[in-house]
């Protein structure tokens, strides 16, 4: 999966990655929901997801729904009043889209099992998402 911290419509190299995830500002990106899967808004905090045909799921039904939530509405207040810079932006979502990978490939995790989350153990919070991605090109490189 490749990262790109800050997207623009006048590079849209992104879009022809396999798999992306992408920090953009202008608010144009948000009307092509065939460019994205999930979209963070980050300003008022809402996650929308694509409906363009792929496989989709009721997102806000999924265990780690509130996980995601708890993650993002720190992030959220320390934009907000000005205490986080885009490099710990970056690294916030490097560390959470590593968890993903980690639990995927849990026999190399050496804490997957005993961390919790809302008092449930993270890997069977995080068991649908792992099975999606799992399921993904980007797994079987």
């Amino acid at each position: 999966m490749k990262l790109f911290p800050y997207a623009a419509l006048s590079n849209l190299d992104f879009l022809n990655e396999p798999g992306y995830i992408a920090g953009v500002t202008n608010p144009m990106f948000k009307t092509k929901a065939e460019w994205y899967d999930v979209c963070a808004e980050i300003d008022i905090g809402k996650l929308k997801v694509s409906k363009s045909g792929k496989d989709f799921y009721n997102y806000e039904l999924e265990k780690y729904f509130n996980m995601d939530l708890d993650f993002i509405r720190p992030i959220i207040q320390r934009i907000r009043h000005n205490q986080i810079n885009d490099d710990e932006i970056r690294k916030c979502f490097e560390n959470f889209t590593r968890l993903t990978v980690d639990l995927a490939f849990r026999e190399e995790v050496s804490w997957g099992e005993d961390a919790e989350h809302d008092g449930e153990k993270l890997i069977d919070v995080m068991y649908n998402r792992v099975r999606r991605f799992q399921k993904t090109n980007m797994y079987k490189v």
